[in-house]
């Protein structure tokens, strides 16, 4: 559903066309997104706004200064695009073998763009401050961290984070809102399992490490369903297994790699002190040695209280839709260690268009009229708090 877009947003629709297609066409892979941060500075420099870029490598921070300037709102989009090769068919597909914009990063830039058209026409009425955030490396761990800690936060104080994540789950044009936990937190596992290696005809002379690596998984089932509260949330996945030489040799070594991902800390806690509990009863029951590695790569994303609220007036009843939590992850989170912080979901879903496909999909796509949704949204924000 598009909601209704005042005049001088609705006026930027080709131009923001044209913007998204031009960065789908040229996607960038994590930590590489020099193009695209170039595209971005001069797009800003046209607009006369200021900006700091080489950021953490290749981000940007563009920054409008109000009249007043007691406040800012920053408003942040991703940048990199995903080792996928794209099957969309579309005019602009990818130029760049192999690498696709999956995601929405494209649309998520277009949409900050929009909005640095819409202020920069609109400079004499900006009260207060606001802060683009074009941030390089969302699909690697990194991304938002290594640009905190640059302590671009410290030199530019904000009040509030937001950020939209397009999404094929919901109808096109619907904004998905939440308060408290969004998207969950996640944990990488790596789990080795050393045997004894033997000839297959005299397992008895080894500890076969598929074996035990096969009643690990088993036993990991149970931590779910039978540890953790039924109201809660949590997922654990072992994606990966590889092990063995040859066919007639008893597997010396196994190795396990996994995800966890909970919404509540004190779930994933309970779930991590069972893992190291499975791993080591059964190395001492196999005589065999099991290392296990578990690293906390991102926290949840927590939607401030008084933002959702904020958002919510912001928005055309009709347009919104109360989310439920997703076990995704996304580095947005990092954000509410600066300031509070909100993540809203942006509708992208139309069956007749064949706008069906997930993220990362290779044949993911979306109709550009959801982004003019998304800049009104903004300056609604904007409009309500008294920034314009």
């Amino acid at each position: 559903m598009f909601m209704h877009i005042e005049e001088d947003i609705m006026a930027l629709k080709d131009e923001i066309t044209d913007i998204r297609r031009h960065l789908h066409k040229y996607p960038e892979l994590s930590f590489k997104e020099e193009h695209t941060a170039e595209f971005i500075c001069q797009y800003l420099k046209t607009l006369g706004i200021y900006y700091e870029n080489k950021i953490a490598g290749n981000g940007i921070i563009g920054f409008l200064k109000g009249s007043t300037g007691n406040r800012t709102y920053a408003f942040r989009a991703d940048m990199d695009a995903l080792p996928v090769k794209e099957q969309t068919g579309v005019e602009f597909a990818s130029a760049n073998e192999g690498v696709m914009h999956a995601c929405g990063h494209d649309g998520h830039m277009a949409i900050l763009l929009g909005l640095a058209k819409y202020l920069s026409k609109h400079k004499n009425f900006l009260k207060e401050n606001v802060m683009l955030i074009f941030q390089p490396a969302e699909e690697q761990t990194g991304g938002a961290l290594n640009l905190i800690r640059t302590g671009v936060f410290d030199r530019h104080k904000v009040d509030g984070i937001f950020g939209y994540h397009i999404y094929p789950d919901l109808p096109e044009g619907m904004i998905g809102l939440k308060k408290g936990p969004l998207m969950a937190m996640a944990v990488e596992v790596d789990v080795d399992i050393y045997g004894r290696s033997s000839h297959g005809a005299m397992p008895q002379k080894g500890r076969d490490a598929i074996v035990i690596a096969s009643q690990f998984i088993q036993h990991v089932q149970t931590i779910i369903s039978r540890t953790v509260d039924p109201l809660e949330s949590a997922v654990i996945t072992f994606g990966k297994i590889a092990g063995g030489t040859v066919r007639n040799v008893v597997a010396d070594k196994v190795r396990l790699e996994g995800t966890i991902r909970a919404l509540n800390r004190e779930v994933f806690l309970n779930i991590k002190e069972e893992l190291q509990g499975i791993a080591g009863g059964l190395a001492l029951a196999n005589s065999a040695k099991i290392d296990m590695d578990i690293r906390e790569t991102y926290p949840p994303v927590l939607n401030d209280e008084k933002l959702y609220e904020l958002v919510l007036k912001s928005i055309p009843g009709e347009t919104v839709v109360e989310m439920d939590p997703v076990m995704l992850a996304e580095d947005f989170s990092f954000y509410n260690q600066v300031a509070p912080s909100l993540y809203m979901m942006l509708g992208a879903r139309n069956e007749q268009k064949e706008y069906i496909y997930p993220l990362h999909h290779s044949r993911f796509n979306f109709d550009e009229g959801i982004l003019l949704n998304g800049i009104q949204v903004y300056v609604n924000v904007l409009r309500n708090e008294g920034f314009l």
